[in-house]
């Protein structure tokens, strides 16, 4: 799974510590399945994301 926009906010970069099994790319989460990474850390860094102004992220 791909989600984008999610690893550039200063905020996410703590959260991904604490994600569990995921790689990053250039501004790419990837995730292989829901159940390797905490839901509820997921989703803090969606809302982050969603929250930021244009050019935050």
């Amino acid at each position: 799974m791909s989600l984008y926009g999610l690893t550039s906010a200063p905020a996410s970069q703590e959260l991904l510590k604490k994600l569990g099994k995921h790689s990053v790319g250039v501004s790419c989460l990837y995730i292989n399945k829901p159940e390797d990474v905490d839901l509820e850390v997921l989703e803090e860094m969606i809302r982050i994301s969603w929250e930021a102004e244009p050019g935050e992220c």
